[in-house]
């Protein structure tokens, strides 16, 4: 059984904003792909989080468990009953970095939400995590924050891909 990609929404990031929200997501396909590619205008070398919640919720039904690493050390955290995820670390200044987070059965109205990502910012960090959500609403919107005061740099990029059972 093969499966597609359907692209859904893509935005491309003017302006300064902190968030965004992919809205009214269609409940027809199988999973959700989601992909970062971009910085935040925040000062310094390291990476930062990229807070996510879906369907508008900052309820304390978020759990995840990282991995990740800088080429010299590595570590793990985890946290739960958050309000949020953590779902993608973001580089400052002129340091790109690319995410990606697959979210499985999304539609699916009997199971908790469950997401795979991974997030790569060269020079700077690899990171890879689990993350659960304990609500069986299927999900219909999820927004990305800037954790702390910054902003989104312009021509970051999100696109949301549907997976459709073939």
């Amino acid at each position: 059984m093969a499966s597609t990609y359907e692209p859904i929404a893509t935005t491309v990031i003017s302006g300064s904003p902190t968030s965004y929200t992919f809205s009214s997501i269609p409940q027809t396909f199988t999973d959700l792909v989601l992909i970062f590619n971009g910085k935040s205008n925040a000062s310094g070398s390291s990476a930062n989080s990229m807070r996510t919640t879906v369907n508008g919720s900052a309820s304390s039904l978020y759990s995840e468990t990282v991995l990740y690493g800088d080429g010299a050390t590595a570590g793990s955290a985890r946290v739960s009953n958050s309000t949020y995820w953590n779902l993608f670390d973001i580089a400052q200044n002129s340091v790109t970095g690319m995410g990606i987070a697959s979210f499985m059965n999304y539609s699916n109205s009997t199971t908790y939400k469950t997401v795979i990502s991974r997030t790569s910012i060269a020079a700077v960090e690899t990171m890879t995590g689990v993350f659960l959500r304990r609500d069986t609403a299927a999900i219909t919107s999820i927004t990305l924050t800037r954790d702390g005061v910054q902003t989104l740099s312009n021509g970051s990029i999100f696109t949301l891909y549907g997976i459709a059972a073939a």
